[in-house]
C-alpha cells in the first residue's frame, strides 16, 4: 500500500498468451456471428472431448456442472447452437429402449468460423 492507502499500481494480472487472446476474441464480433461466453465455452468443451468427427456422449447436467451454469441455460445454448448449425446432436437409447443423454459434436461450420475455439 502507498501512503494514501491505495494498493500498489503494479499489474497483478497474469499475462495472456496469443492463444488465450484468440480464444477470447472468437465470436465476439457484433451481429449474427456473435457468441456469448457460455456458447464459446460449450463449443470449446465439446470440441476438446471430440475425437475426429465423432460425437461426445455427455448429459446436459454434466455440461452444466462443468461450465458452472444451470441445465436450463445449457438447454437454451445447445438449442441456439443447433439452429445456427454449429453443434449437432444425436439421440441415444439404452438397452431397455429408453432415451439416455444425447451425444454432441461441433460441426465443420463451427470449425471454419471459430478455429480458435476448436483446437
Amino acid at each position: 500500500m502507498t501512503a494514501t492507502g491505495n494498493k500498489s499500481s503494479k499489474n497483478l494480472k497474469p499475462s495472456l498468451t496469443s492463444k488465450d487472446r484468440e480464444w477470447m476474441a472468437a465470436g465476439k464480433s457484433k451481429g449474427p456471428d456473435r457468441l456469448t461466453p457460455t456458447q464459446r465455452s460449450l463449443i470449446s468443451n465439446i470440441a476438446s472431448h471430440q475425437v475426429g468427427d465423432g460425437f461426445v456422449a455427455i448429459s446436459k447436467r454434466e455440461m452444466a456442472m462443468h461450465l458452472g451454469r444451470c441445465e436450463k441455460t445449457i438447454d437454451r445454448v445447445v438449442s441456439d447452437l443447433r439452429k445456427r448449425g454449429l453443434v449437432e446432436t444425436s439421440s441415444r437409447y439404452g438397452a431397455g429402449g429408453g432415451q439416455i443423454a444425447n451425444a454432441y459434436r461441433v460441426t465443420s461450420v463451427a470449425r471454419e468460423k471459430y478455429p480458435a475455439l476448436v483446437r
